[in-house]
C-alpha cells in the first residue's frame, strides 16, 4: 500500500483547495518557518480520526476552519481527504483504491466519509488498527515526538512495541471482554440478589394459598360484627361528646385568665430587660472610650519616649558639630597663614626676579658696547644654555613624575595581582562546587528515578491487589447469594415450625398454648428422629399420626381436650404415656426378617426417641417393617402371611391383611421432611456461614494488604515529591553554580587583561624614565659643551675688551638665577592656588556644620515646646481615665441590681408560666379528646359510608348485633382466627405460579451467565497469552535491530533495550540503554540533547526494520542533530525507501539532497499557505 495523494480544503492556512501527489520514495517538504508546513501532518492526523483540538494546536475543533486573512474572508467549512493506493489489499477493503474523508463545519457538525459513503469514527479507527497507521502511531512522527519518545517514562514507550507487534485489537478486545465482565458480576449480583428474594416467596406463598379460604369464610362474619360493632360506637360517641363539649369551654375561659396574668408579667420583665439592655450599652460604650484614652496615654507616652531619644542624638549630633567647628577653624588658620607665607615668598621672588631682569637689562646694554659679533655668539649661546637648563629641568621633573607613577602602577600592579590570586582562588573553589553540584544532582536525579520505579511497583501491585480484591469479593456475593438463599428458606421453614403453621389447627394451639397447658411433651413429629433414608417411609405409615400429641397422662389429655372444646378449635389426637400399649412383633418374625432379601429393618428399631417416650414410638411403630422396594414389600408380606404392616423405601404400603396404597408424592414437604431440611440447612448453613467468613478474613487480609500499598504509597508520595523538589533545587543550585562559575572565569579574564595593561604600563614607564635620565646625561654633557663654548667667547672677549669680562661673568650667573627664580616663582603659584582651593572647600564645610548646628538649635527648641505640650495631654488623658473608670463602677453597680430584679421577675414569670401551662394542658388535652372522638366519629360515619354504603339513621335499622359483649367475644374469635391464619394472599396460587416461574427462569440465567463469565475469563487468558506472545517476540526483534544500528548511526558505541519488569509483560516499560562512541553506558536521559534525539530515531528505524509500514511523515525530527548526523538520517531514510514511502518536513539541506520530491510551502498571500514542487529525479 502507498499514499496516493492528499486534499485540503480550507484547512487551516490552506484556504483554497490543494492537491498533493506522492511519489515513491522520500518526499521533501520545505519552506520558511510559520508557511504551514506542520499544518500538512496535522492534516493527516486530523482525517485519520484525531478528536484533541488541543493537539492540533487549537482551543476547540472549528479552530481548524480557515479563519481568514487580510485579503480573504473566514470559511465556514474544512474538508482533507487522503487516498492510498490499496492494490495489494493492506488494507481489509476490497477496493483498489482507498479515500478517507472528514468534513466539519463552522457550527462543530462533522462527518467521516469512507470512499465516498458516510461512516463512524470507530470504521475508520477499526480500519487502521494495528496497521502503524492511526493517528497516534510511530508512522506520524509531529514536532516533538522525537522528544517524547526519550522523555517519556518507560512505562508509556511500550505503546510503540505494542503498534508494531500488532496487539491493539487484542488490547480493545480484552478491554471490552473486561467491560462485559464487569457487566455479567453486575448482572450476577442483581440476578442474585432477586433469586434469594423470590427464595424466601415461594414457601409462603404456597402456604398462603391453603389457607385462603378458611380465611374468606372467617372475614365474611367478621365483617357483620364489626358493622355491628361500628354502629354501637357511634351511639356511645355522640352520647359522650355532649358532656366534654361543657368542660372544655371551662377549661377555655380559665386557659384566658392565665394568659392575661402570664402577659402582664412578662411585659414587666420586657420593661427591665430593656433597663438592663440600655445600661450595658452604656457599659460598653463607657469601655470603649476607656479603651481609647489608655490607647491615646501608650501612643503619647511613646511619642514622648521617641522626643527625648531624639533630643539625646541632637545634644550628641551638636557636640560633634562644636568639635568639628573648632578642628575646621583650626585647620583654616592653618591654610591662611601657609597662603600668607607663601604669597610672601612669591612677592619676594617676584621682586627679587624683577631686579635681576634689571640687572641683565643694564649689563646687555653694557656687553652690548663691546663686539657686536662676539656679543651676539655669546648671546646665542646663554641662550641655548638657558633652553638647556629649563628642558634639564622639566626633565628632571619628568624623571619624577615618571618615579612617581611607576611606584603607583606597581602598587596597582600588586593589588591586581593579589586579587587575580584571590580569583584564581575563587574560580577554583567554584569548579569544586560545581562538580559536587553536578554530583549531587546526579545522585538526587538516581534517588529521584529510584522512588518514581518504587511508585511505579507500588502502583502495580495495587492494581494487582486490586484485581484479586474483586475476584474475592464476588466470590464472596457468589456465596453470600447462596448463603442468602439457604438462610431464606431456612427461616421459613423455621418460622413455620415455630410457629406451628404446618399442622392442623388444633394441634397448632394446642402446641402453641403448652407452657399454659400442663402436661404436654410434644408433637410425634417433635419426638422422633428419623434418618434421611427411610424418612418417606416412616412419614407415609404414619400419616396424620405424625401430628399426635404426646402428653404425660389422661388428665394432661383431658385438659387439653377442654382447651379445644372452649375454644372451638376442633380436635385432635393425644398419646399419654401411662395409657399407650407398647405393639411388638414376635421373635419369630424377627427371625424370619433376618432371612428375607431387602427388609431393612423393623421401624421401632431404626426410628430414635428418648427413653420415655420409647413405648409411644413402639405403639406407632412396633409392627411396621421397612424394606427398599415394593418388590421387596410383595416378598415379605407374603413370606410373613401379611400379618404385618410392610412399607418400602419410596413410600408404597402393604397392610396387615393384605390392603396396599401408593402412587407419586406431590411434594415433598411433610413433617418429617421439613424436620429433614431444617436439619440439613442447618448444617449447610453454618458450612456456609464458616466459608463466608473464611471469604471474609480472605477479603479482609487482601484489603489490609491493599490498605497497606496504598499507605506505602501515600507515604512515598510526599517522599517522591520531597524528592522532586530536592532535585529541582539542586538543578537550580547546578545553574547558579555554573553562572558564578562563567562570571568568574569573565572576571578572571578581565582581570588577567588588566594585569597585562598594568604590566605593559609598567614598560612603557620604564622606558620613558630610561629615556629621560638618558636625555638628562646628554643635556648635561651639552650643557656642559655650551658652557664650555661660552667660556671660551668670554676669553676672546676677555682678551678684547678686559672690562667686560666681569660684566659677562655676572651676567652669566644673573642669568642662572633668573632661570632658578622664575621655576621656583612657578612652582610656588601653583602651591598658592592649591592651598586657596583647599582654604575655599574648608570654609564651605565649615559653614555648612554651621548651618546644621543652626538648624539643631530650633528644633531642640521647637521640640522642647513639644514636650510640654505632651506632658499637657497626658494629663488630660490621665484625668479623663480616672474620670471614665469612676463612672464604668457607678454603670456596673446599677447593672448588678437590674441583673438582681431581672431574676425575680423571672422567677415570677416561670411561677405562672407552669401555672398557665397546667391549665393549657387540660384545655389541650380534653380539646384532644373531643377533637378525636370528633375524628373518629368522622371517621366511622366515612367508615359506614365508603364501605357499607349506609347513613348512620340507616344503619339503626338494618339487623344486627346489639349485645356489645357478643359482638366483643365474637370479633375477638374471628381475628383471632384470622390473625392465626397469618398475612393471607388471596391470589395466592396465581402468585405462586408466577414467582417459581421467575425463580425458575433466574436461576437458569444464572447459570447461563456464570458459564458466559468462564468463557470470558478464558477469552481474557487467551488474549493476554497471545498479547505476551506477540509482544515479547516484537520486542525482541527490536532490540535486536536497535543495537544493530546504534552502531551505525552513530558510527560506533552500543546500545540496547531493557524491559523494567521482565516479569509482567503485559505493564512492563522499556528503558534505552546507550553508550555513544567515547562514553560510558548510561540511559537515555543521561545523553545530550543531540544524541537523545538521534536514539530516538535510531528506534524509530528499529520499529522500522521489524515491521515495516506503507508510509511514514517525519515532521522536523533531525532538528537536533548536526550536519554529519543529518547526513546518516538522510541516507538510512533512503534505505528503507524500498518498503516504505517516506514524507519528511525539514529544513536541513542534508535531509533535501537526498529527496527524490521535493515540495515548497510559501505565504505568497498573508495567512494563505500555497505548494509548488520539483521532482529531482
Amino acid at each position: 500500500m502507498k499514499l496516493k495523494s492528499l486534499v485540503l480544503d480550507g484547512f487551516k492556512s490552506f484556504a483554497q483547495k490543494t492537491q498533493i501527489e506522492f511519489r515513491p520514495g522520500l518526499t521533501a517538504i520545505v519552506g520558511p518557518n510559520g508557511s504551514g508546513k506542520s499544518n500538512l501532518i496535522e492534516a493527516i492526523r486530523w482525517v485519520l480520526g484525531e478528536q484533541s483540538a488541543k493537539s492540533l494546536r487549537g482551543s476547540r475543533m472549528p479552530d481548524v476552519i480557515f479563519a481568514g486573512s487580510d485579503n480573504q474572508a473566514a470559511l465556514n467549512r474544512a474538508e482533507v481527504e487522503i487516498v492510498f493506493d490499496n492494490s495489494d489489499r493492506f488494507l481489509a477493503m476490497e477496493s483498489d483504491e482507498v479515500a478517507i474523508t472528514r468534513r466539519i463545519f463552522r457550527d462543530g457538525t462533522s462527518e467521516f466519509l469512507l470512499n465516498q459513503k458516510t461512516v463512524r469514527l470507530k470504521d475508520i479507527i477499526d480500519l487502521l488498527i494495528d496497521t502503524g497507521l492511526g493517528r497516534d502511531s510511530f508512522s506520524l512522527i509531529s514536532q516533538g515526538k522525537v522528544e517524547q519518545i526519550f522523555n517519556s517514562k518507560p512505562e508509556d514507550r511500550r505503546q510503540f512495541i505494542e503498534e508494531a507487534a500488532g496487539i491493539l485489537k487484542y488490547k480493545k478486545e480484552r478491554l471490552n471482554a473486561q467491560t462485559k465482565m464487569a457487566e455479567t458480576d453486575d448482572h450476577l449480583l442483581r440476578v442474585a440478589d432477586i433469586i434469594s428474594e423470590l427464595a424466601g416467596q415461594v414457601e409462603p406463598l404456597k402456604q398462603q394459598a391453603s389457607i385462603a379460604k378458611d380465611y374468606l369464610n372467617q372475614k365474611k362474619q367478621l365483617a357483620f360484627f364489626e358493622r355491628s360493632q361500628l354502629i354501637w360506637r357511634l351511639q356511645k360517641i355522640t352520647e359522650k361528646q355532649q358532656t366534654r363539649r361543657i368542660k372544655l369551654t371551662a377549661a377555655t375561659a380559665q386557659l384566658a385568665k392565665q394568659q392575661q396574668l402570664t402577659d402582664s408579667l412578662q411585659q414587666q420583665q420586657t420593661k427591665v430587660q430593656q433597663q438592663q439592655l440600655q445600661v450595658n450599652q452604656q457599659i460598653d460604650n463607657c469601655q470603649a472610650g476607656l479603651v481609647q484614652v489608655v490607647k491615646q496615654r501608650e501612643q503619647l507616652n511613646g511619642q514622648q519616649q521617641l522626643t527625648a531619644q531624639q533630643e539625646d542624638y541632637r545634644q550628641q549630633r551638636k557636640q560633634e558639630l562644636v568639635q568639628q567647628l573648632a578642628e575646621a577653624e583650626q585647620t583654616t588658620q592653618q591654610l591662611q597663614r601657609q597662603l600668607r607665607e607663601l604669597k610672601q615668598q612669591l612677592s619676594l621672588q617676584k621682586t627679587k626676579t624683577a631686579k635681576l631682569q634689571k640687572t641683565i637689562r643694564i649689563q646687555k646694554n653694557e656687553l652690548q658696547l663691546g663686539s657686536d659679533e662676539l656679543q651676539q655668539q655669546l648671546e646665542e649661546l646663554r641662550n641655548q644654555i638657558v633652553a638647556k637648563m629649563q628642558r634639564q629641568a622639566s626633565v628632571n621633573n619628568q624623571i619624577n613624575y615618571l618615579a612617581k607613577e611607576q611606584q603607583r602602577q606597581l602598587a596597582h600592579q600588586q593589588q591586581l595581582l593579589a586579587k587575580l590570586t584571590t580569583l584564581q582562588q575563587q574560580q577554583h573553589t567554584s569548579t569544586n562546587e560545581h562538580q559536587d553540584a553536578t554530583n549531587q544532582a546526579t545522585a538526587l536525579k538516581e534517588h529521584l528515578e529510584q522512588l518514581q520505579q518504587q511508585e511505579q511497583q507500588l502502583l502495580d501491585r495495587q492494581e494487582q491487589l486490586q484485581r484479586k480484591y474483586t475476584v474475592q469479593q464476588q466470590r464472596w456475593y457468589q456465596a453470600n447469594g447462596i448463603f442468602q438463599q439457604a438462610r431464606a428458606k431456612y427461616d421459613s421453614l423455621h418460622e413455620i415450625s415455630s410457629s406451628y403453621n404446618n399442622y392442623y389447627q388444633g394441634v397448632k394451639q394446642v402446641l402453641l398454648a403448652k407452657n399454659r397447658l400442663s402436661g404436654i411433651i410434644g408433637s410425634v413429629a417433635e419426638l422422633l428422629t428419623v434418618p434421611p433414608k427411610i424418612s418417606v417411609a416412616v412419614e407415609t405409615v404414619l400419616g396424620g399420626q405424625l401430628q399426635n400429641i404426646v402428653v404425660t397422662d389422661e388428665q394432661a389429655a383431658k385438659q387439653a381436650i377442654n382447651y379445644l372444646k372452649s375454644n372451638h378449635y376442633g380436635r385432635v389426637t393425644f398419646l399419654p404415656q401411662t395409657t399407650v400399649q407398647t405393639r411388638k412383633i414376635s421373635s419369630m418374625i424377627e427371625e424370619q426378617l433376618k432371612n428375607i432379601s431387602g427388609v431393612v429393618g423393623v421401624a421401632s428399631q431404626l426410628v430414635k426417641t428418648a427413653a420415655s417416650n420409647q413405648h409411644v414410638l413402639e405403639h406407632l411403630l412396633g409392627t411396621t417393617v421397612i424394606v427398599e422396594t415394593i418388590d421387596n414389600a410383595i416378598t415379605t408380606a407374603q413370606k410373613l402371611h401379611f400379618r404385618c404392616r410392610i412399607v418400602s423405601l419410596d413410600g408404597d404400603v402393604i397392610s396387615a391383611g393384605g390392603s396396599m396404597s401408593g402412587g407419586s408424592r406431590r411434594n415433598n414437604n411433610g413433617l418429617l421432611s421439613q424436620q429433614q431440611q431444617l436439619t440439613d440447612l442447618a448444617a449447610g448453613i453454618a458450612k456456609m456461614q464458616q466459608q463466608l467468613v473464611q471469604l471474609e478474613e480472605s477479603g479482609g487480609q487482601l484489603k489490609q494488604q491493599r490498605k497497606a500499598a496504598a499507605k506505602q504509597l501515600a507515604e512515598l508520595k510526599p517522599e517522591l515529591k520531597q524528592a522532586e523538589i530536592v532535585y529541582q533545587n539542586a538543578a537550580t543550585d547546578l545553574k547558579l553554580q555554573q553562572n558564578e562559575k562563567n562570571h568568574l572565569q569573565q572576571q578572571l579574564i578581565a582581570q588577567q587583561f588588566e594585569v597585562e595593561q598594568s604590566k605593559l604600563a609598567m614598560e612603557n614607564f620604564t622606558a620613558d624614565q630610561a629615556k629621560a635620565v638618558q636625555e638628562k646625561k646628554q643635556l648635561i654633557l651639552e650643557l656642559e659643551q655650551l658652557k664650555n663654548e661660552f667660556a671660551k667667547r668670554q676669553q676672546q672677549l676677555k682678551n678684547i675688551t678686559a672690562t667686560h669680562h666681569q660684566q659677562e661673568s655676572e651676567l652669566a650667573e644673573l642669568e642662572q638665577q633668573q632661570a632658578v627664580l622664575q621655576q621656583q616663582q612657578a612652582s610656588g603659584q601653583q602651591q598658592v592656588e592649591e592651598l586657596s582651593k583647599r582654604l575655599t572647600t574648608r570654609q564651605q564645610q565649615l559653614q555648612q556644620k554651621q548651618a546644621e548646628l543652626t538648624a539643631l538649635t530650633a528644633t531642640a527648641a521647637k521640640q522642647q515646646i513639644s514636650g510640654k505640650n505632651l506632658v499637657q495631654q497626658l494629663a488630660d488623658l490621665s484625668h479623663q481615665q480616672q474620670t471614665a473608670e469612676g463612672k464604668l463602677q457607678e454603670l456596673q453597680q446599677q447593672r448588678t441590681q437590674l441583673q438582681e430584679k431581672v431574676s425575680q421577675q423571672q422567677v415570677k414569670v416561670k411561677r405562672q408560666t407552669e401555672l398557665q401551662q397546667l391549665a393549657q394542658q387540660e384545655f389541650q388535652q380534653l380539646k384532644y379528646q373531643v377533637e378525636q372522638q370528633d375524628q373518629q366519629l368522622d371517621q366511622d360515619l366515612q367508615t359506614l359510608s365508603e364501605k357499607y354504603q349506609l347513613t348512620f339513621e340507616a344503619a339503626q335499622r338494618l339487623e344486627r348485633e346489639k349485645d356489645s359483649t357478643v359482638i366483643e367475644r365474637q370479633l375477638k374469635l374471628l381475628k383471632r382466627g384470622i390473625s392465626e391464619l397469618g398475612e393471607v394472599n388471596l391470589g395466592a396460587i396465581q402468585e405462586f405460579e408466577r414467582v417459581n416461574q421467575r425463580y425458575q427462569f433466574l436461576t437458569a440465567q444464572r447459570q447461563d451467565l456464570l458459564d458466559a463469565k468462564i468463557e470470558l475469563q478464558k477469552s481474557m487468558a487467551e488474549i493476554d497469552q497471545e498479547v505476551k506472545s506477540r509482544f515479547e517476540k516484537t520486542f525482541k526483534q527490536t532490540a535486536t535491530a536497535f543495537s544493530q544500528i546504534f552502531p551505525e548511526m552513530f558510527g560506533g558505541g552500543q546500545a540496547s533495550l531493557k524491559l523494567t519488569a521482565p516479569d509482567n509483560l503485559l505493564q512492563t516499560g522499556i528503558e534505552i540503554m546507550a553508550q555513544p562512541p567515547g562514553k560510558k553506558l548510561q540511559r537515555l536521559s543521561l545523553l545530550s540533547g543531540g544524541e537523545k534525539a538521534l536514539t530516538a530515531i535510531v528506534l524509530l528505524f528499529a520499529i522500522l526494520r521489524v515491521k515495516p509500514v506503507p508510509f511514514v511523515i517525519l515532521d522536523e525530527a533531525e532538528a537536533a542533530l548536526d550536519d554529519a548526523n543529518v547526513d546518516r538520517y538522510a541516507q538510512y531514510l533512503k534505505k528503507f525507501c524500498q518498503k516504505t514511502q517516506f514524507i519528511v518536513i525539514t529544513h536541513r539541506k542534508g535531509t533535501m539532497d537526498h529527496a527524490d520530491v521535493l515540495y515548497g510551502i510559501t505565504m505568497q498571500q498573508s495567512g494563505i499557505s500555497k505548494m509548488v514542487s520539483v521532482a529531482l529525479t
